[in-house]
C-alpha cells in the first residue's frame, strides 16, 4: 500500500494511492488547501465537477477545457507552496 505526500515542501501529510489514478499524482493535503484563496478553490471543483458529468464530445473545445484545469491547478499549487513557505 503506497501513500502520495502533499506536494507542500516538508509538508508530512500523505493520502493513499489507491483514492487516485495515475503514475504523476500531486495533492495539496487539506490543511494547504484551506489556505488557497477561495476563488480559486471553487474554479477547481467547478472544472471538476464539469468535467466528471459531461462527456468530452459535449464541448466544443474539450481540449480548452483541460488546459484551463491545468492552468487552475498550477495557480491553486503555487498559492499552496507560497502561503505555506510564507512569501505570500
Amino acid at each position: 500500500m503506497s501513500r502520495i505526500p502533499c506536494l507542500v515542501p516538508f509538508c508530512r501529510r500523505t493520502a493513499p494511492s489507491e483514492k487516485y489514478a495515475g503514475d504523476d499524482v500531486e495533492i495539496i493535503c487539506h490543511k494547504h488547501w484551506v489556505g488557497i484563496d477561495r476563488k480559486w478553490r471553487k474554479r477547481y471543483t467547478m472544472i471538476n465537477r464539469v468535467l466528471r458529468t459531461k462527456e468530452p464530445s459535449d464541448f466544443n473545445h474539450p481540449d480548452n477545457v483541460i488546459r484551463i484545469r491545468v492552468r487552475v491547478w498550477r495557480m491553486c499549487r503555487r498559492q499552496a507552496i507560497e502561503r505555506a513557505v510564507g512569501i505570500s
